[in-house]
């Protein structure tokens, strides 16, 4: 969690900082509770058939690119930044092997790490 402030006065950016900090800080705990008394994020994936064709008749398009920096970390602390951005899934470069993986969320609760391979 982080924040930014600027102004002419350094301890009046400090003091504003730390008030965006808290209520960001307030604003992920009250989420996360959210999340664990609540239910309805749960979702069951649908499975095909490999020999089914899938149309979901969905034509959408692409409304957004977001390029960010890349630090490579190794698999905990990609665990701890996913947690700690609230998010379901993480894409990091792992400092191990140089490639790029993603981690996620399981539904037990678990982790995975998807690592890509070329064949």
């Amino acid at each position: 969690i982080r924040a930014e402030e600027s102004s002419g006065d350094m301890y009046g950016s400090v003091d504003a900082s730390l008030k965006k900090l808290e209520r960001k800080i307030r604003r992920h705990r009250t989420r996360k509770e959210k999340q664990l008394h609540d239910d309805s994020t749960a979702f069951e994936p649908i499975l095909y058939d490999d020999g089914e064709d899938f149309d979901d008749g969905f034509d959408g398009k692409l409304v957004r690119r977001k390029s960010f920096p890349v630090k490579p970390m190794d698999i905990e602390e990609a665990e701890l930044q996913m947690n700690m951005l609230g998010h379901s899934f993480f894409m990091f470069a792992n400092a191990k092997t140089g490639n790029t993986n993603v981690v996620y969320k399981r539904d037990d609760g678990n982790f995975a790490v998807l690592e890509p391979t070329l064949e």
